[in-house]
């Protein structure tokens, strides 16, 4: 057996053991520390190199994409490779029903260093079955990502790859496609490019276009003091401060990308049974699959304490895109 058939034999071993027992992150952590020995090992990109250009993050036309080290480092997010492995395999049975005498295409933006969502998939499909686009904004990024896909002799699932913002980029023969896989978040949908990438990409595809991840919201929650006896706390959901596909339907036909959305007022007056507010990220990834509070870097929680007596009636949330893309907030005092 050569190399290159005993590290695909390897990874597709490791992929079907993560599917099979997906609720067992003890084995779920041995199998993606195998993964990244391997692909580090193959493309010399460890995610713990101390070169600058390693760590920087990439500017693009809004936002910034991940340095290399960061999007390396992401396959080790447990439970977010688990489940948006899971959701892609939903997702693929979904498309091969809709589609026949060719492989699944799937076109996949910010595929970073290792492409772990075309390099995984590829360990347990055959390339009749299923093949890829990827684009890249980092240019040592996309190189490693071909030479991985080189060393793991799955040519024969690229379609093509391109070297260009996601924000910006038009899609060659974009209706070829059946999914569209753009993993480009970060908490609080921080900094990233995902809204400005669906912004640009979706309406090139088809309408019935699958989307990984689905949708991404921001939900705000009121949180109550424990009771005597009890450790638990007690969680009112307020409020969706940001629905990413929402936002996205609310532009104009024509219109650019506005620079900030929509205020999001919320009454702070009659909360004195609260202590603080949270803010989730809900990342839904293909249909039942969700990351929860604190599975995944992606859904790390803010919680600010409410302090009493309320100094404020009312606090409004901004999501913009310039001069950065954050959620901002302002209070406005009683009266106003």
């Amino acid at each position: 057996m050569t190399n290159q058939q005993s590290n695909k034999e390897t990874l597709k071993t490791a992929v079907l053991s993560i599917l099979e027992d997906p609720l067992n992150d003890q084995n779920l952590h041995g199998r993606l520390m195998q993964i990244h020995g391997l692909f580090s090992e193959l493309t010399r990109v460890s995610g713990m190199d101390q070169e600058m250009e390693m760590m920087a993050a990439v500017p693009s036309a809004y936002g910034k994409a991940l340095g290399i080290n960061h999007a390396a480092q992401c396959l080790l997010d447990l439970r977010r490779t688990r489940k948006y492995l899971q959701g892609m395999q939903k997702a693929i049975a979904l498309a091969k029903t809709r589609v026949s005498g060719r492989p699944v295409k799937v076109f996949y933006a910010g595929c970073g260093p290792y492409a772990p969502f075309m390099t995984l998939l590829a360990a347990i499909y055959t390339s009749e079955e299923l093949s890829f686009s990827i684009l890249e904004i980092n240019e040592r990024s996309l190189e490693a990502a071909k030479k991985l896909i080189q060393a793991l002799d799955l040519k024969d699932y690229l379609i093509d790859s391109y070297l260009a913002d996601a924000v910006t980029f038009k899609v060659p023969e974009a209706d070829q496609y059946d999914i569209l896989f753009s993993e480009t978040l970060d908490a609080m949908l921080y900094r990233e490019c995902y809204v400005p990438i669906l912004y640009n990409m979706l309406p090139q595809f088809n309408d019935d276009i699958i989307l990984i991840p689905e949708n991404v919201s921001l939900e705000l929650s009121l949180i109550k003091p424990a009771v005597a006896g009890s450790e638990d706390r007690v969680e009112l959901h307020k409020k969706t401060i940001v629905n990413v596909r929402d936002l996205l339907g609310q532009i104009p036909q024509g219109d650019g990308l506005p620079s900030v959305f929509k205020e999001v007022p919320v009454p702070l007056n009659s909360m004195d049974d609260f202590e603080s507010l949270i803010i989730d990220t809900r990342v839904k990834i293909h249909e039942d699959i969700v990351l929860e509070r604190g599975e995944s870097s992606l859904s790390l929680p803010l919680e600010m304490r409410l302090e009493k007596p309320f100094p404020d009636s009312t606090i409004t949330f901004n999501y913009q895109l310039e001069p950065q893309i954050e959620l901002k907030y302002t209070l406005e005092p009683l009266g106003s």
